[in-house]
């Protein structure tokens, strides 16, 4: 996998789920605070590939995340940020050979109207 340096152009920030517990150690308030900001790349899955990985079992996948270095994140209590867009990591991220960039499959999330 080869990038141009010059793609990387959108900052993608990394955000974690955060949680406070009540007196009975239920959840009372979950809230996503910003753990990390990198460089990155979006790009959308085309028709053929969406179809691919819908007999993957993951229909839900609209795009594909490259950010530099390694990236490990939690599947259910990460999402990414991306010129006012929203994502949630499908699958477990891919690290290329060296270290210099992650790949992520991704489902954006549907706008919420204000």
């Amino acid at each position: 996998m080869t990038f141009d340096a010059a793609a990387f152009r959108d900052r993608v920030t990394i955000q974690i789920r955060t949680s406070t517990a009540g007196v009975m150690g239920r959840t009372v308030t979950s809230d996503w605070a910003t753990s990390d900001t990198r460089w990155g790349i979006v790009v959308p899955i085309s028709q053929t590939n969406r179809a691919a990985l819908a007999q993957r079992g993951h229909s839900e996948v609209t795009h594909k995340l490259v950010v530099r270095g390694e990236l490990t994140v939690a599947l259910a209590d990460t999402r990414f940020l991306v010129r006012g867009l929203i994502f949630r990591p499908a699958e477990a991220p891919d690290v290329d050979g060296q270290g210099r960039f992650t790949s992520i499959l991704v489902a954006q999330e549907a706008q919420r109207s204000a």
